[in-house]
């Protein structure tokens, strides 16, 4: 990870994101953290000492088994928020976070930020906002009562600010349902013009 903490650059990076709309950002010491594919962002091996805001790549979350085998659990992209679990709790996570292409991700020490994030009413609503969105997609994953485009409108919408979706074998795992039923479902929205194909698995939902 490489972090720079150059004001104009870190600046430049905060106004090209959602952040300063979503909560207010003043008083706060972001930084902008630089991964290369294949580090991690966070794991269970180790406290979560900053909270990350994706702003460019995708990022994958995963269990491992008693057999070290890899579980998919989500997958994150621009907007997604990464240790709110571990904000609002113990400081550690049950989850490792890859990047599964170069990440940048605008991040608050916690020890330097906390105080000010906790005496905050728009970032703790953001952060409810996070926690309830992630809880309703691990309850919701084994429902046959809640359709795949029901949880494929509520991902984008927590998920993806900018409403496009990519990485199809990881997005069906996030959502609990297979590759098949998750492709059968954006054709159909393709048919009714609810998604707009950009290119080959890269869709925007209109």
């Amino acid at each position: 990870m490489k972090r720079i903490n150059d004001s104009q650059v870190v600046d430049a990076e905060l106004q090209q994101s959602l952040l300063p709309q979503t909560f207010n950002c003043q008083n706060l010491l972001f930084s902008l953290c630089l991964f290369d594919k294949g580090e991690l962002l966070s794991t269970p091996l180790k406290k979560q000492q900053d909270i990350f805001f994706v702003t460019h790549g995708t990022v994958q979350f995963y269990a491992l088994d008693a057999e070290g085998r890899l579980i998919p659990v989500n997958t994150g992209r621009a907007g997604t928020l990464i240790g709110d679990v571990e904000f609002a709790g113990t400081g550690r996570t049950n989850l490792f976070a890859e990047a599964l292409s170069p990440v940048s991700c605008l991040a608050l020490h916690l020890p330097d930020n906390r105080a000010v994030l906790e005496a905050s009413p728009s970032f703790l609503l953001y952060l409810m906002k996070s926690l309830c969105s992630k809880v309703y997609l691990v309850n919701t994953s084994d429902q046959v009562a809640v359709s795949v485009e029901e949880k494929l409108r509520l991902y984008v919408e927590t998920e993806c600010p900018d409403r496009i979706i990519s990485h199809i074998s990881h997005l069906a795992n996030t959502l609990g349902c297979s590759r098949r039923q998750l492709e059968r479902v954006i054709r159909q929205m393709v048919m009714r013009g609810e998604l707009q194909q950009l290119r080959k698995g890269l869709y925007k939902i209109i």
